[in-house]
């Protein structure tokens, strides 16, 4: 499946995107335009660059409104980074926001990433490798299995945040469609693959939920916040600052063998 195309009519060959892609994954000949799907990471990055909005990303939100509409038990699990991409007085506000829509219990991937947060801890406290590589971003993962095989073995066996998330969803709430919102189009493809397929039924980036808050003319601002459903931890919330294993919280650092790195 392609997750992101050319829109032709709007491409004016400025070719930032080709220079940006990490991974060179874009093909101009002639008038045609072409995203070589077995050499993208799907990180997104030509799309935000493009100047002209002529690359877009699948959409899932007729999906999201069909399962509304069809009265099903639809549930979502946000990225706590929308905090900084969305303008709003109080966080818990897009709670109400997506309610609004029908959306009808929202909680935050935090959940999902505390459960992988521990996980990790399992492994580094073991030590049993000579390195461990985390695997919560779906496109580091790509780039490590399509460009360095030889990492493959490092990569923690250790489902994204998401995905963990969407399996506890999943058990509570038997027969809930549930919504991934999140900053980043590598996510989409992440619940396709046929590892977790069915685990989260849709994908919606932050950019597709601002345009549905603008079809339904909804102001964050103006709205009384809602609490989430479940509460999250705050290391599970850092997971947009760098993560919790390399944030001044020593609690997870328990094997002094391994020098702590980002990347």
């Amino acid at each position: 499946m392609s997750f992101i195309d050319f829109d032709k009519e709007k491409c004016d060959e400025c070719y930032k995107c080709l220079r940006t892609c990490p991974t060179k994954a874009i093909a101009f000949m002639g008038d045609r335009r072409e995203i070589i799907n077995e050499l993208c990471i799907k990180c997104g990055k030509c799309q935000v660059v493009c100047p002209q909005g002529a690359l877009k990303i699948a959409q899932d939100i007729d999906k999201v409104k069909l399962a509304i509409r069809s009265n099903r038990r639809v549930i979502v699990t946000i990225a706590p980074s929308f905090a900084s991409a969305f303008k709003m007085d109080d966080p818990s506000q897009i709670v109400t926001a997506l309610k609004y829509l029908g959306l009808t219990h929202v909680e935050e991937t935090a959940i999902g990433a505390e459960v992988v947060s521990q996980a990790y801890e399992t492994f580094i406290e073991n030590g049993d490798k000579k390195n461990l590589i985390t695997t919560s971003c779906p496109s580091a993962n790509y780039l490590v299995e399509q460009y360095y095989p030889e990492s493959i073995p490092y990569l923690l066996p250790v489902v994204s945040p998401m995905i963990a998330h969407g399996k506890l969803m999943k058990d509570r709430f038997k027969d809930a469609y549930v919504v991934f919102i999140g900053p980043c189009m590598a996510k989409k493809v992440e619940a396709e693959g046929f590892q977790h397929r069915g685990v989260i039924d849709a994908v919606i980036t932050f950019e597709e939920l601002r345009d549905w808050f603008a079809e339904e003319k909804v102001t964050l601002t103006q709205l009384t916040p809602t609490p989430f459903d479940h509460v999250s931890t705050k290391r599970g919330c850092a997971y947009p600052l760098g993560g919790s294993l390399f944030k001044s919280d020593f609690r997870t650092r328990i094997n002094h063998q391994y020098k702590y790195v980002r990347v």
